[in-house]
């Protein structure tokens, strides 16, 4: 009979290390692929080109307010098949909340419900910064140069206009407000975005498009020639500056959301249309990052009332400007310096000609950390396999060696064969594991009240 041998001595921890290493090296690869968010409209959203498109809140196809928290990382390639998301810690259920970055790309600042809340990017941490009694508008952006917060629209509910704009201090998170409005300022339908050549802010809502800076106040701005959309439209810039797109919406004429894309050249201040055939959208979450613009979720329906769908191998959707060409690719940027600091609405901080380029990281580091730890889980994975491979070998041969080794002494003592007092008896244990995934759903709550607060994309 033959008798069944363990691993050499020292090396029989293998039994045990091998598997857990695999199993840690599987588990941690899969929790970073299974986040995947769904549809919301009227998102608190954000951006850093390169880094990151923030999407928070909303309402779901059922008009229920959402706390729903996540990021497109936007440092890495990928198709529209499988953007890659990750979920982020929630302040606070909210739809058509005004949120911006900071200048230095390191908080996102989030005004919901008369309560400011800061994220610390890196930190992974909310908290609480500020309290105010004004009802604010639907979106917000950051002047990277100034560091300062505009959200336009400090509304009305009575009558149900829009009366000012808040301005406030990033740093110190102080405000003040500036009475002042455009022609027809109505807090319905807006989108904002900051854009680094013009060193203006431009905001459009369903009656006009105006540019403002607290030096010039409210100015009307040129809308692109043949846009449909009345409201639901988001409007973000390129980091340089150079662009402007301006995307989807609803159009109370035609009673049906639309696909129109327009592409502002800033040098010549002329709208350029993009490609007429595309996807529908409007009130999504938007960003724009290298030569590419992005746009998540969003409503794809033809009514005021009931939130539809879009496909969900259409969730995320890529527009290539350089081409003209709606792509199912996203090729992220080369990695730049200091000469373009993130900021809300993909605003940039101009060089500073006068200082040698800084050339060591800046803003959000957790994009970095992310994809370290991404290389560590696969070097893990591999290391547990080629233990896996080496442990095998290791214990085959030693396997074959005793089975020689026991058939030498059978041959040469035979006074032992049968005699069950020579016999060994292995015991070997068994090793399990139990894994129970979850999948915790986000907390929803029915919408309250009529007030309605927005975000840097353009809502309904």
């Amino acid at each position: 009979m033959h008798r069944k041998h363990p691993l050499p001595q020292g090396l029989d921890h293998l039994y045990y290390i091998i598997p857990i290493l695999f199993f840690l090296s599987i588990l941690s690869f899969a929790q970073a692929q299974l986040y995947q968010p769904y549809l919301t409209v009227g998102m608190a959203t954000t951006f850093a080109d390169g880094k990151a498109l923030y999407v928070l809140g909303g309402i779901n196809y059922q008009r229920l307010r959402s706390s729903q928290t996540f990021k497109i990382d936007l440092s890495v390639s990928w198709t529209t098949s499988s953007p890659v998301y990750k979920e982020l810690p929630w302040p606070t259920p909210c739809y058509r909340c005004p949120i911006a970055m900071s200048s230095d790309g390191r908080r996102l600042l989030l005004f919901a419900y008369q309560t400011g809340y800061v994220f610390d990017i890196q930190a992974n941490m909310w908290t609480q910064f500020l309290s105010y009694n004004d009802n604010l508008g639907y979106v917000a952006v950051t002047d990277p140069v100034t560091e300062k917060v505009f959200i336009p629209c400090l509304a009305d509910n009575s009558v149900g206009q829009a009366t000012g704009m808040m301005i406030m201090d990033s740093k110190s998170y102080t405000y003040t407000i500036d009475n002042t409005t455009p022609a027809s300022h109505s807090w319905n339908g807006t989108a904002i975005t900051w854009n680094a050549v013009l060193r203006k802010v431009l905001f459009a809502n369903e009656y006009g498009m105006y540019s403002y800076t607290p030096e010039e106040g409210w100015k009307n701005f040129a809308r692109p020639p043949g846009l449909r959309a009345d409201y639901g439209y988001c409007m973000v810039s390129s980091s340089s500056g150079s662009k402007v797109v301006l995307f989807g919406g609803f159009s109370k004429t035609l009673k049906a959301t639309v696909s129109d894309i327009f592409i502002l050249d800033t040098a010549s201040l002329s709208w350029n249309n993009g490609t007429l055939e595309g996807p529908v959208r409007r009130d999504a979450a938007c960003a724009m990052s290298g030569d590419y613009f992005i746009a998540w979720g969003g409503d794809t329906g033809n009514t005021d009332v009931k939130v539809v769908p879009p496909p969900e191998q259409h969730l995320t959707i890529v527009y290539n400007v350089k081409t003209d060409k709606w792509t199912s690719d996203y090729a992220a940027p080369a990695v730049n310096t200091k000469s373009a600091t993130p900021s809300s609405q993909g605003a940039s901080r101009p060089t500073d000609t006068s200082r040698p380029t800084d050339t060591s990281p800046e803003g959000d580091t957790s994009d970095a950390s992310e994809s370290i730890g991404s290389l560590i889980g696969a070097f893990a994975g591999a290391f547990a396999i080629v233990l896996l491979i080496l442990g095998g070998i290791v214990g085959y041969r030693a396997y074959k060696k005793r089975s020689k080794t026991s058939s030498s002494d059978v041959a040469t003592n035979n006074e032992y064969v049968g005699d069950d007092s020579r016999r060994e008896t292995v015991q070997v244990g068994s090793f399990g594991t139990q894994y129970e995934e979850q999948h915790p759903h986000a907390c929803l709550s029915e919408i309250q009240g009529a007030h309605g607060i927005g975000s840097g994309a353009a809502q309904a």
